[in-house]
C-alpha cells in the first residue's frame, strides 16, 4: 500500500560490540494503517401529505417510491 507519510527511523552504525554495522540500502517495511473517521450521511425525506377537499381522505407521499429509484439509480436492485 502507498503511504501518505514516510518516517525513516535510523540504525547507529556502530554496534554494541563497537564494531561498524553495514547498513543494507533495503529497508525493512512496517506499516501502520489508520482508518479515517467515519462520518455519518444523513438523508431526510420530507413527505407531502394533505387531505382531500371532496372526501377528506388523507394522503402522504410514499417515499419508498424515491427509495426504489435511487437503489435503480446505484444498480442496487435485485
Amino acid at each position: 500500500m502507498d503511504a501518505d507519510e514516510v518516517i525513516k527511523v535510523e540504525l547507529s552504525s556502530t554496534c554494541e560490540c563497537r564494531g561498524k554495522i553495514a547498513i543494507c540500502k533495503k529497508p525493512y517495511i512496517h506499516q501502520k494503517v489508520d482508518l479515517p473517521e467515519i462520518k455519518p450521511y444523513v438523508v431526510e425525506y420530507q413527505l407531502e401529505h394533505g387531505r382531500c377537499r371532496k372526501c377528506g381522505k388523507e394522503e402522504a407521499a410514499n417515499y419508498q417510491k424515491v427509495l426504489h429509484q435511487i437503489h435503480l439509480d446505484q444498480g442496487l436492485s435485485q
